[in-house]
């Protein structure tokens, strides 16, 4: 039986948990063969995936990307889904902000995914895709997260521009999670879990939050044939958390 994604590369930021390693799993499945960056070495659970290839890689040394392009290049020398997963949070109010705190956000957020696609455009197959992942953050402006937030509105205005940019070769769109049940949600709460995510599902129209399977499943679905239609879009999916 012929998989979907067979013989189909793919880049993905953070795929060693939550939703990048929901997305990794599926895709694998599904026959694509994934290369993986993440900051951890030798990562537990991408070990003994098929097709699955690891790279330990630092968001934040945008002087080394040229370094993680060679990396990637032996690896494969044309790629055909770039998924930008990986993001820095931040918690400051603007009164209290370091500029180094700026700085490693910035880096990881914008400067990253930004030199990344630089590099990488000209090893980009025709009809391939490129996703975004952001958040509701540019659109909630919640206090204590402007540092956050600015990097996703960056992160979101470039992945416009490249839609326009880059096709018809490239499609480009972004993926804006609502709450979704990771370990970085619940590890930055204070809350237990269950009562957490509780208080999260009452404030949804659906009254639920995500699961990782649900925005990996949106993801494929962006960079599959079926959404070929759809490029330079926000796709929100946070369970009616904000209508627009």
């Amino acid at each position: 039986m012929v998989k979907k994604f067979e013989n189909k590369w793919v880049i993905i930021t953070g795929g060693s948990s939550g939703i990048g390693l929901a997305t990794v799993t599926k895709l694998a499945n599904l026959g694509a063969k994934i290369i993986s960056i993440q900051s951890n070495k030798n990562p537990k659970n991408l070990i003994n995936k098929k097709n699955v290839f690891s790279i330990d890689f630092d968001l934040k040394d945008i002087e080394n990307i040229n370094n993680l392009f060679l990396k990637i290049k032996k690896i494969s020398k044309k790629i055909d889904f770039i998924i930008f997963n990986a993001t820095i949070d931040s918690g400051s109010s603007v009164e209290n902000l370091e500029l180094d705190e700026m700085k490693k956000v910035f880096s990881a957020n914008v400067f990253f995914p930004t030199i990344f696609m630089k590099k990488f455009i000209p090893l980009l197959n025709r009809n391939s895709a490129v996703i975004f992942i952001s958040s509701g953050a540019p659109r909630l402006l919640l206090k204590n997260k402007s540092v956050y937030s600015m990097t996703e509105g960056c992160v979101e205005t470039l992945a416009k521009v490249l839609a326009k940019e880059i096709a018809p070769k490239t499609r480009v769109n972004i993926v804006a999670p609502g709450p979704t049940k990771t370990k970085r949600l619940l590890c930055g709460s204070k809350e237990s879990n269950k009562e957490l995510i509780k208080s999260l599902e009452k404030l949804m129209p659906l009254n639920r939050i995500n699961k990782s399977e649900d925005i990996a499943n949106t993801i494929i679905f962006l960079i599959s044939n079926e959404s070929r239609n759809i490029t330079g879009q926000t796709i929100q999916v946070n369970c009616g958390g904000i209508i627009l």
